[in-house]
């Protein structure tokens, strides 16, 4: 769709122009004068520290340790906000590490335009699993968000792995490259040579929202609230996007105000 005649073109979709690392970058600009920001180290383990009526938390660095902490914060992955909190709650441990995930991989690869005949006119295509190809959907980039490719070239991603063909995102980048390759061949009919690939893994990166979810949030929240000062959270929990992400947040830092 587009806004008023000579406007700027309205999309679906929306990014950040240099990358979604522009919204951590600012966000750390805009809190570096009031919070201290330690970077550069690991969390390796976080104790729980109780000294007559109180309770605080020492966390462990690879390089480093802070202790006599209030309120911890973990928005790490499951299976390593579990692997931190092993040492006081073996039950929420080990719920945490049960919690499943799955990997993915993105292949991303450009051409000349006038080398490819599609017409790449949208936004891409999902595949359904009963197809059985072996990438599970393509993003025509370039299409999405132009100022992504250079003129004259178009710039298309695939994408592999997942819930039903995890092992795809563990082959070597090569063989990964050429799978892709073959499938835009057989779908697309593109069999132009590429002239800038770039491939992707995000290993056990993408949260399962399984049959028993919400019981599975209920209990670890359950487990979590018994440790005054703990707080337990991620996009495993109540939304993966980066609009629940936000919102999710937001709510986690009225409840941290409301205690201070």
């Amino acid at each position: 769709s587009h806004g008023k005649p000579g406007g700027i073109k309205k999309t679906l979709f929306m990014t950040l122009k240099n990358g979604l690392v522009e919204l951590i970058d600012k966000l750390k600009v805009v809190i570096q004068n009031e919070v201290k920001i330690i970077t550069g180290g690991n969390a390796v383990s976080i104790k729980k520290i109780i000294d007559k009526q109180k309770v605080s938390f020492d966390i462990e660095l690879e390089n480093n340790s802070i202790s006599d902490i209030d309120i911890v914060i973990i928005t790490t992955p499951a299976y390593t906000t579990g692997n931190l909190i092993k040492n006081f709650d073996d039950e929420l441990s080990s719920v945490l590490l049960n919690f499943p995930y799955v990997s993915s991989a993105t292949v991303s690869i450009g051409f000349k335009s006038s080398e490819v005949s599609h017409s790449l006119e949208g936004f891409g295509f999902l595949i359904p699993k009963t197809e059985n190809h072996k990438i599970m959907a393509t993003t025509w980039t370039s299409s999405k968000w132009p100022f992504r490719a250079p003129e004259d070239y178009v710039l298309l991603r695939g994408f592999m792995g997942g819930a039903a063909n995890e092992k795809m995102a563990y082959l070597p980048e090569n063989e990964m490259i050429q799978i892709v390759l073959d499938e835009w061949k057989k779908i697309m009919k593109i069999s132009a040579a590429p002239v800038i690939n770039e491939t992707y893994k995000w290993i056990k990166s993408m949260p399962q929202y399984v049959m028993g979810h919400e019981k599975t949030v209920e209990k670890i929240e359950t487990l979590a609230s018994k440790h005054k000062g703990l707080i337990i959270f991620g996009n495993y929990l109540r939304g993966v996007g980066i609009a629940d992400c936000i919102k999710n947040s937001e709510l986690i830092a009225n409840k941290v105000c409301d205690t201070l």
